[in-house]
């Protein structure tokens, strides 16, 4: 978890944004860093039009030297963008590691994955 003495000394607020190409995923990567931990405070996901089947988006990081996966299911039907705010309590990746979201052909149009972080020397 991190502390208020944590964001203090952490870059600002940054984002990465991937729209897909109609019909195909989407993908939000925050690439690995040396010496570099990361902090996503909002993870969000969009969708044109009604997603034809289920569909399931991930958000993958690794924790302690741990592999961990949050998995988001959207049902077959018409969606607002899903927002997962983790405020004050953001999700911490290790050092030096990869945060991804990875959103699925929801539909026919475009997807969009948005993370939403900062970062800091670990």
């Amino acid at each position: 978890m991190a502390g208020t003495e944590i964001k203090i000394s952490a870059s600002g607020e940054k984002s990465n944004t991937t729209a897909s190409s109609a019909g195909g995923s989407a993908v939000a990567t925050i690439a690995a860093a040396a010496d570099t931990k990361t902090y996503v405070v909002m993870a969000i996901i969009s969708s044109e039009g009604t997603t034809p089947a289920l569909g399931r988006a991930t958000l993958t990081y690794t924790k302690d030297g741990v592999a961990q996966t949050i998995g988001l299911r959207f049902p077959a039907s018409a969606f607002a963008p899903v927002v997962l705010n983790f405020g004050s309590h953001p999700i911490e990746g290790d050092a030096n590691t990869a945060v991804v979201l990875t959103v699925p052909a929801l539909s026919a149009a475009i997807q969009e994955a948005t993370l939403v972080y900062y970062q800091r020397l670990a």
